[in-house]
């Protein structure tokens, strides 16, 4: 099965490839059908997941999926968030918004999760799923870790007592919030025969 992948984020392409790979799904970039920006006007995760799937399933009438995905912190519902991606370009970027969340935080441990929400978009059929995914944790600072992307480095798994980015993407992708809703995603596609 194929499936059209609607973001330019090379890593999270490259981890749903891993990830998908094991089912038969072979992911492929949407850089060459060159859809029209999408603007993620959602108010939650799954809304914003649903037109990037949508949009580019529309324009491509290729089976599609989309992602969208962030750090969630309770305590703090306007820090990152749905946001998330945005909240940080506009406190310069990674690792610059690390301090800024510190000094918004006001402590070194805050309890939070990552929570990802896959959109699968057939315009065929003109089916939409959406499948979730979630890992609670916490925040910490400072940042520890390399291996790893966006705000890895100050989100610790519970059960963990590493950062995403210093366990590395082996355990990354067996525990994260985009591997457990793979894990349903691809349970839905095999049950579609894919």
């Amino acid at each position: 099965m194929n499936l059209l992948f609607a973001s330019a984020n090379e890593h999270k392409l490259g981890e749903y490839r891993e990830l998908l790979s094991p089912s038969g799904i072979r992911v492929h970039s949407a850089q060459r059908f060159k859809p029209q920006a999408t603007i993620e006007s959602g108010e939650t995760f799954t809304e914003n997941a649903i037109i990037k799937a949508t949009t580019l399933g529309e324009h491509s009438k290729k089976p599609t999926f989309a992602d969208d995905s962030g750090l969630v912190i309770p305590l703090f519902p306007h820090v990152a968030g749905v946001h998330s991606s945005r909240y940080a370009i506009s406190n310069g970027g990674f690792p610059k918004v690390f301090s800024v969340m510190h000094a918004e935080l006001g402590s070194d441990v805050v309890p939070a999760f990552f929570e990802c929400v896959i959109a699968y978009h057939d315009s065929s059929s003109n089916v939409t799923r959406t499948f979730c995914g979630r890992v609670d944790g916490h925040v910490t600072f400072p940042a520890r870790g390399k291996d790893g992307f966006g705000y890895d480095a100050i989100f610790i798994p519970l059960g963990y007592a590493e950062t995403f980015a210093e366990l590395g993407a082996t355990i990354k992708r067996l525990i994260s919030h985009r591997a457990r809703a793979c894990s349903i995603f691809s349970d839905y596609m095999k049950a579609l025969g894919a």
